[in-house]
């Protein structure tokens, strides 16, 4: 069936309408799909006049299907100067460079939702189980992807409700895929990112907080802006960076550093910048891997908060470590530091000034050892832990004589 009509028809439907092989003359029209189905039976259809001229589909709480020959979902192009909008249901795969205007309930899409160059303005944007969203651009509306289902950025991108007071609508139970690029997503409220979370070197952005819930991954390395919380497992994979805001590791928190060396990408790190603060929890394990170098006395920075970091973690494991190699953590307030001991005693330059031996370094041992916190330590490694042999063992009397023992150019 070849349908022709002028600038401006419509063609819609009373009821399901089945259409094969339709042809539309080249002329702005409009497809206005009613309660009801329209289903076309080709693999594709490109509803602007198969020409340059634009086209429109309104939904009105119908369905809008595409079905190839073999019954599988076929595809509708949306063109630059075409639109979809209304609310209602799209069974096909949108290849969106135009504008797609969802209204009232908003656009529930039961394919696959590309969008290389257009955009979103409207309520809202459900995808399903069978979905998935690729592209980049604005999608300025509430945007729900459940469980199993992949946003996979191809450029920057921003979600949510933007140019006006944020509304309510953003539920991420999928998984993210950034690729190397930037997404800001903006909600009333703090936005749960429940799937698996790979930032591949992008930036990952919140107005309004985020939270990894207990269940949920994030994977570095990358960035993230804006104030997060983190209940689930973290990997750095790398430097983990967070701007224009605080991070909370929760009580339940998982976090991984990766130790490589510098050509294999180097060692795990978390970085907060100021004013943001680095409050830790939970526990946390350390990976060695491709041989990571590293010599008694070694101290690399792994937590770095020049806004303030409060708490620690509750349990630290190490995996893989050389030569039976025995770290332990020193905290500071702004930084932890991850400090290779290796058996023996700590070094007797206490307040790690790089000044040794001096009487203030016994003054902040024994500052330390009584509660203290003293001003004297390194702002950035901090004071070594009261634990001077490193036997597991503190506090005890034992490091107070290892201490004065080593200080007076004894062995451990």
């Amino acid at each position: 069936v070849t349908i022709d009509s002028v600038p401006g028809s419509v063609i819609e439907n009373i009821g399901n309408l089945f259409l094969t092989q339709l042809g539309i003359s080249e002329t702005p029209h409009t497809l206005r799909v009613n309660p009801g189905l329209v289903s076309f039976n080709r693999s594709s259809i490109v509803w602007n006049g198969f020409g340059a001229t634009p086209g429109n589909i309104q939904l009105n709480g119908g369905t809008f299907e595409v079905q190839d020959n073999f019954g599988g979902i076929g595809e509708v192009t949306n063109f630059s100067a075409s639109t979809i909008s209304g609310f209602g249901i799209i069974d096909a795969d949108i290849d969106n460079d135009g504008s797609i205007l969802p209204s009232g309930t908003g656009l529930t899409i039961r394919g696959k939702f590309m969008q290389p160059a257009g955009s979103v303005t409207g309520s809202v944007i459900t995808l399903t189980n069978s979905a998935a969203f690729e592209g980049k651009g604005t999608v300025n509306a509430g945007f729900t992807v459940p469980s199993g289902v992949n946003v996979t950025l191809t450029g920057d991108a921003q979600f949510g409700t933007f140019g006006a007071a944020a509304a309510a609508g953003i539920n991420m139970d999928g998984n993210v895929f950034l690729g190397g690029f930037n997404a800001l997503f903006r909600d009333a409220g703090l936005i749960d990112f429940t799937g698996t979370t790979n930032l591949q070197g992008g930036t990952l952005g919140v107005v309004n907080g985020g939270r990894v819930t207990a269940a949920a991954k994030l994977n570095g390395p990358g960035t993230l802006g804006g104030d997060w919380q983190m209940n689930g497992l973290l990997n750095t994979n790398g430097a983990l960076n967070v701007t224009a805001g605080s991070l909370t590791l929760g009580a339940v928190a998982d976090t991984q550093l990766i130790m490589r060396n510098t050509a294999a990408g180097g060692f795990g790190s978390i970085n907060v910048a100021a004013p943001g603060i680095a409050s830790l929890n939970g526990n946390l394990e350390v990976v060695f891997r491709d041989s990571f170098d590293y010599v008694d006395g070694d101290s690399f920075v792994i937590v770095n908060a020049p806004g303030g970091r409060a708490g620690g973690f509750t349990g630290v494991a190490y995996t893989n470590p050389r030569n039976g190699a025995i770290f332990n953590l020193v905290y500071a307030a702004n930084a932890v530091r991850l400090r290779v001991v290796r058996g023996g005693c700590d070094s007797i330059d206490f307040n790690n000034n790089g000044v040794f031996p001096e009487d203030q370094d016994v003054i902040d041992f024994f500052d330390v050892l009584a509660g203290g916190s003293p001003a004297t330590c390194d702002p950035v490694q901090g004071c070594n832990g009261i634990d001077f042999n490193n036997n597991g063992v503190f506090p005890e009397d034992q490091d107070v004589i290892d201490f004065f023992n080593v200080l007076a150019g004894g062995a451990c």
